[in-house]
């Protein structure tokens, strides 16, 4: 209501000391009484419209976080307004020259809050609505983009979180195509992985608070099923989202939103498998297929945790080096080479393999080296999919029969001689069926992230929101990836919010 305007200036770059948001205005600038009256100070000193901070903040601060607003009076309206010590940090640019910062932002404005009651008071923001399956998703998701208002009153058990980063998977490619194993009604927004700020919580909300750094992942398979699903805005493919209280997961200190974002279908679902599955045991060996993907790297450090002996296969000499440093692997082999096998069996002696963890799609190679009580996880078909036609390719990895539907086939006989089993994985059945369980494996993880022996690779980080979903898929369903492929909105690393810092301290 009390503001000052200043003449000089038509852009400014906000980034806000509490939820370290930043967002660009090309208009008149309006000051709110808030600013201190040191900057005031500084201000006035500029008479000639030079900027008493240029040369000091550029570098501090990436173009991809800067973007235009396009409502006048409103400077910045902080997502966490009860821990906001100071209004905002401010950078100003001088209206009569210099690079226009929002020169190379996309055309659609970003998360933009405004003050008012009802939705349209709350403002909007941008993700992708599925209206309607996609045949080639690689092309057609940009055009699926949509702004969306904010949901104007929360359910009693719903969160509101600001999105900081998205995690790509082989699974939402299927999900696109609508050929995943349950598919969500639609429109919806997909999105199966992702962290972000908490922004609102409903009234009976009661384990998250506005301001937690959250990664959580999309309702469960009961939820789809029911008819329920996802919904406009639900998803993890947006600027924000609303889920349910009990999908969220504060995140534990020292990792990044990228790094926390990736955690739900690969640490979930690699701690559950090895352990409260497979329940592998100190001295058995573990054998990892695909190692040095998100799961596989998850999978190897679990293995270690474990103290298991663990062998790593991947499909080059790059991802071998991969699941070596971060996994952890006490050997690495490559599954297409032809006598892979009889490599691990020379490595092992009269050993067998106890544990196999298989998101490829191994079965008749991977039972060679199983014996008595061997446990043989199935995770996914991974090497049975091509990115050009999923899921219906025409071949597989070397040497394995395909079975109905173009995927392997198992020789059960096997199964009988060596006495072993095999065991399908599947998060969504897990949480499902047993949710007070799986919080209990989400404090096992989360202590073991803080411990150090679980450490998330993030190779693949791309800065540019929305707009780079489609590359972080290509690269993701290329196999050429190492890691997780992650898309974010911000320098979640400590970058923004540092800025902030050193900005409120010249400031």
């Amino acid at each position: 209501a009390n503001v000052t305007y200043v003449p000089q200036f038509d852009r400014v770059c906000c980034v806000c000391c509490a939820c370290a948001r930043v967002t660009v205005h090309v208009c008149r600038l309006y000051v709110g009484s808030g600013v201190s009256d040191r900057l005031r100070t500084r201000l006035s000193r500029s008479q000639e419209g030079t900027n008493p901070l240029r040369g000091q903040t550029r570098a501090l601060l990436p173009l991809e976080s800067w973007f235009p607003v396009h409502e006048a009076g409103v400077l910045h309206e902080c997502m966490s307004p009860d821990s906001c010590a100071l209004p905002t940090v401010m950078v100003f640019e001088n209206k009569e020259g210099g690079q226009n910062p929002c020169s190379a932002a996309p055309s659609v404005p970003s998360r933009t809050f405004s003050g008012g009651g009802g939705a349209a008071g709350l403002g909007h923001f941008n993700a992708v609505v599925l209206r309607t399956f996609l045949a080639k998703p690689l092309d057609q998701l940009p055009s699926c983009i949509e702004v969306v208002p904010r949901v104007a009153t929360l359910a009693t058990n719903e969160v509101e979180i600001a999105m900081g980063a998205i995690a790509v998977n082989f699974a939402d490619h299927l999900m696109l195509r609508g050929q995943y194993q349950i598919r969500s009604p639609l429109p919806h927004t997909p999105g199966s992985d992702f962290a972000g700020t908490v922004t609102r919580v409903g009234s009976g909300v009661a384990s998250l608070k506005v301001g937690d750094r959250v990664s959580g992942g999309t309702l469960s398979g009961k939820d789809h099923a029911s008819g329920r699903g996802l919904g406009v805005g639900r998803g993890g493919f947006g600027e924000v989202a609303v889920l349910p209280e009990y999908h969220l997961r504060v995140c534990p200190p020292g990792i990044s939103l990228a790094q926390a974002s990736m955690l739900g279908t690969t640490y979930g679902t690699a701690h559950y498998a090895l352990r409260y599955e497979a329940r592998l045991q100190p001295g058995e060996v573990c054998l990892v297929h695909a190692a040095a993907g998100a799961l596989g790297l998850a999978a190897c450090q679990v293995a270690k945790a474990c103290g298991a002996f663990v062998i790593a296969t991947a499909s080059s000499a790059e991802k071998l080096a991969v699941a070596r440093h971060h996994g952890g692997a006490d050997v690495a082999i490559s599954y297409l080479d032809e006598g892979w096998v009889a490599h691990v069996k020379k490595v092992l002696g009269k050993r067998i393999v106890d544990v196999v963890f298989d998101p490829v799609g191994l079965p008749l190679a991977s039972t060679k080296l199983m014996g008595y009580h061997s446990r043989l996880l199935v995770l996914g078909f991974t090497g049975w999919n091509s990115a050009d036609s999923l899921p219906a390719s025409s071949h597989g990895p070397p040497n394995e029969p395909s079975g109905p539907g173009n995927l392997p086939a198992l020789m059960l006989n096997r199964l009988l001689v060596k006495h072993c089993s095999v065991i399908g994985i599947y998060l969504f059945a897990f949480v499902d069926a047993e949710p007070e369980l799986a919080k209990q494996m989400w404090r096992e993880i989360n202590a073991a992230l803080e411990a150090g022996d679980y450490r998330p690779a993030v190779f693949h980080k791309l800065t540019g929101g929305l707009r780079d979903l489609p590359e972080a898929l290509r690269l993701t369903l290329s196999r050429k990836a190492y890691g997780k492929v992650v898309v974010t909105f911000d320098d979640d690393d400590g970058g923004t919010k540092d800025a902030a810092r050193v900005l409120a301290a010249r400031l």
